[in-house]
């Protein structure tokens, strides 16, 4: 696993900072994300622990006076996982968590990889935009 850390901080000080039961949620989510997404670098971003895969933002997560919560950056996502996150408080592109308490292991991981899917194909229509740039500028100079 790659480190990045950036902006006021660290990642282990940003968690390290939050009051006991907040930074043990922190941590575990931490723990479970980094360990299933491969080359993972963390950063603070927005002032929160933000976990990027392929150099792109996948997930963030942050401590609040009265909850936790897990960015999934993608409306698609929580859509999907409406149903598995009825009993959460959500936004759009987030759930929050009680302090002490973390996201069922198994929920989180489908999140992981959904968000990594959603990622790769991202990633793969930014190099095929750039592909047919690339090849519409060469037949232009034809």
């Amino acid at each position: 696993m790659k480190k990045e850390e950036t902006g006021s901080g660290t990642v282990a000080e940003y968690i390290k900072a939050q009051d006991p039961a907040a930074a043990q949620s922190l941590q575990e989510t931490r723990e479970q994300i980094l360990a299933a997404v491969p080359g993972a670098t963390e950063l603070i971003s927005y002032q929160i622990p933000t976990i990027k895969y392929r150099e792109a933002p996948l997930l963030a997560y942050a401590a609040y006076p009265k909850h936790c919560s897990l960015y999934t950056m993608s409306k698609a996502v929580m859509e999907r996982y409406s149903d598995e996150l009825s009993g959460y408080k959500k936004t759009a592109t987030a759930v929050h968590f009680g302090a002490g308490t973390t996201l069922p292991a198994t929920l989180l991981l489908k999140i992981i990889a959904d968000r990594m899917a959603e990622t790769d194909f991202m990633l793969q229509q930014r190099e095929a935009k750039k592909m047919a740039r690339r090849m519409a500028a060469k037949k232009g100079r034809s």
